[in-house]
């Protein structure tokens, strides 16, 4: 190259000098020889970088969903055996006269939806709850759980299905028996 061109060379783009092989290259790109990458490479290897990238977000999102279910199963699970708990114990819901029924305890939620309440059948002690993380309910339902000596009973028995809304996949079961007992299974009851 002669002095004219390595001078418009050197406005247009930072060009050194390889001493030792006494080649021009750009950066970490050679302009020529075996020394530095070509740009075929570099685009080859963000290619790869990306598509690495995107493996590891889908995974990273699908865990998160995972993680959200499997919380807020367990948090739903507590309530219902808190409901029992309620019913056996005979705790008289907040605002329930001594002449009512109110040691049942209802746990109510709707199909599509992330809320669910507890509740004593007359509508004494309303809390409401929320699950977390886009987390809803596949199938509506109330279960109540009522003491019948020696056993608290619960009138709905069987598998409520938790999930993600944005992922059919990320699921998980809360069972209830017929006693009352509550469970969280990855596979229906």
């Amino acid at each position: 190259m002669d002095s004219t061109n390595r001078q418009q060379a050197s406005r247009r783009v930072t060009v050194r000098k390889d001493s030792e092989h006494g080649r021009l290259a750009l950066g970490t790109f050679a302009l020529r020889g075996e020394h530095g990458y070509s740009i075929v490479e570099a685009v080859v290897t963000i290619t790869i970088i990306t598509i690495l990238s995107g493996l590891v977000l889908s995974g990273v999102i699908t865990a998160r969903r995972n993680a959200a279910v499997r919380s807020s199963s367990q948090q739903f699970a507590g309530h219902l055996r808190e409901a029992a708990t309620l019913a056996q114990s005979s705790v008289k819901a907040p605002g329930c006269g001594s002449d009512q029924q109110c040691s049942q305890y209802e746990v109510t939620f709707t199909a599509g939806s992330s809320s669910y309440t507890r509740q004593t059948p007359n509508g004494f002690g309303v809390i409401s709850y929320r699950l977390l993380g886009g987390v809803i309910f596949q199938d509506g339902g109330t279960i109540t759980f009522e003491y019948q000596p020696p056993v608290v009973t619960a009138s709905s028995q069987g598998s409520y299905r938790l999930r993600h809304m944005a992922s059919a996949s990320a699921q998980v079961f809360v069972c209830v028996g017929p006693l009352g007992g509550v469970e969280v299974r990855p596979t229906g009851c």
